[in-house]
């Protein structure tokens, strides 16, 4: 049996007959290389290892990555440790009346122009310690031992799991693609779990778009987000997308195919919007004038 101590140390059924490596082993957590526990038996006769249990096994559940966009991650990452607890979830919400796509249920208003509102939806409570993670330390397990890796998770260190007060926050960052089917079965029922699932969409040129900007406001950093799962529901612009059909397959067409892939293409920089407003702006006034 192949075991090894937490810095790879290797050690055989041989070492168990020398007192100095017993006494060794003793000390430290050992695992086979399938990372099950075991521990050593000094048996009088058969000195061997006993396993404690199985390994927890994990299984990718989702396809690979086709764009690394780790510099946005980073970003992110920096800034909401930084913050700690002094950071809040805000929603652009669609002001005025609105009317609902057919297939995909976005919102869109009847008059034609989108005007917002910002709304606070989520803010830490006193002493929650927000901690942020990516890569293996992000992992969401699953019962059928498979398990997802977000580009960013935040989980409340002061409570053993996420709460309906504190909930989990997974950050999908979306810059070339939206996530894949079996990702997005994960990640909506991650969402029923008190996780909020955040699509942070962003172009090829900024870490930041219209639909998303993570932006200083008076000593609180806001994510400002506009699509999101919370529930197992479905949001854009603070308003609830209904889902058209009762399927994981048809959810998904719906809402990647219909949702998210549509504003992927939407996506501007945050120059690209400011060269825009100028635009309208130079526009209104021009239109005011005559």
């Amino acid at each position: 049996m192949d075991v090894f101590g937490p810095n790879q140390e290797p050690f055989t059924e041989k070492d168990i007959y020398s007192p100095v490596k017993l006494a060794q082993m003793r000390t430290m957590v050992l695992r086979k290389t399938d990372k099950s526990i075991v521990i050593p038996v000094d048996h009088p006769t058969k000195k061997h290892f006993r396993v404690l249990g199985g390994a927890y096994g994990e299984i990718d559940a989702r396809g690979p990555k086709l764009e690394i966009h780790d510099e946005c991650i980073n970003y992110l990452e920096k800034r909401l440790t930084s913050a700690k607890d002094a950071f809040r979830i805000t929603s652009f919400v669609l002001k005025g009346d609105v009317q609902i796509g057919t297939f995909s249920g976005r919102p869109m208003p009847k008059n034609g122009r989108r005007v917002f509102d910002l709304q606070p939806i989520f803010k830490p409570s006193l002493g929650a310690n927000y901690a942020w993670y990516q890569g293996a330390s992000s992992r969401a397990r699953f019962d059928d031992q498979r398990y997802i890796e977000p580009d960013l998770c935040g989980r409340p260190a002061a409570s053993f799991q996420p709460t309906n007060d504190n909930p989990g926050i997974v950050i999908e960052v979306i810059r070339t693609h939206a996530p894949d089917e079996p990702t997005f079965a994960r990640l909506f029922k991650l969402s029923k779990t008190a996780h909020f699932v955040i699509f942070y969409i962003i172009p090829d040129d900024d870490k930041e778009s219209q639909h998303n900007r993570l932006w200083p406001e008076r000593g609180i950093w806001d994510l400002r987000v506009t699509f999101y799962l919370a529930n197992g529901r479905l949001y854009e612009s603070g308003i609830e997308i209904p889902w058209t059909g009762s399927t994981q397959a048809h959810r998904y067409r719906q809402c990647v195919k219909g949702v998210l892939e549509q504003a992927k293409k939407e996506a501007i920089s945050i120059e690209e919007m400011r060269r825009l407003a100028e635009i309208r702006l130079a526009k209104d006034g021009k239109a005011a004038k005559t």
